[in-house]
């Protein structure tokens, strides 16, 4: 299978941007869903715990800490069905359905996309670690892993293969675009994670209060 073109990064950007602008209430929806379910289950476990009697019982048995850690992945779990939401929205030929549906619509892809994306962590984490190869001159031959669970229905290694051959011979070309969209990206990423912090942060206090 031959290598597909790169677009121009200023054609990616005009592009989402254009997508952004005619559907940005479909958008901000779907990532405060997401967002939402998230906060909602990172809260559990200090729900559940409100009652101090029960809460120091959990801190004895160390087990408040370790319901918090499996909220925290199951929430990472979320996290990559809100990703494969806004990929499926981004890929969807209409964009006139309510935010909602496009969870419902990616339900399918979910394990696959959520392996392959698994597989990446994995692998990123091992190559680190025992290989002591930066994640930097790795990341880029993964990138495209995970969207090809979508636009070509493969996954796991096969998914993995495939990236590596559509970024073999132009990693360079590869990494300047995904660096740039990430610059582009990271502002409103570090303020959204700074409202899910403080609205995590409130709900806390609020809860330890009326306990």
């Amino acid at each position: 299978m031959q290598q597909p073109s790169l677009t121009a990064p200023t054609i990616l950007i005009k592009n989402a941007y254009r997508i952004f602008l005619s559907n940005w209430k479909t958008v901000i929806s779907i990532i405060f869903i997401g967002m939402g379910m998230e906060i909602l289950l990172e809260l559990l476990p200090i729900i559940m715990v409100s009652d101090r009697s029960i809460l120091t019982a959990f801190t004895v048995m160390g087990g408040y800490k370790w319901l918090y850690i499996g909220a925290y992945i199951i929430s990472v779990f979320i996290n990559f069905w809100g990703t494969l939401a806004l990929y499926t929205f981004y890929l969807a030929p209409k964009k006139n359905l309510p935010a909602i549906a496009y969870f419902a619509l990616c339900k399918k892809l979910y394990w696959d996309f959520t392996w392959t994306n698994i597989l990446i962590i994995i692998i990123a984490l091992a190559s680190a670690f025992a290989l002591f190869l930066p994640l930097i001159l790795l990341l880029p031959y993964l990138i495209f892993a995970p969207l090809l669970a979508l636009t070509e229905k493969t996954h796991g290694w096969n998914a993995l293969k495939r990236s590596t051959n559509i970024v073999s011979g132009r990693w360079w070309k590869v990494f300047g675009r995904n660096a740039l969209l990430a610059l582009l990206l990271i502002p409103p990423y570090l303020i959204l994670e700074l409202i899910t912090q403080l609205l995590a942060q409130n709900t806390f206090a609020f809860i330890l209060g009326m306990s």
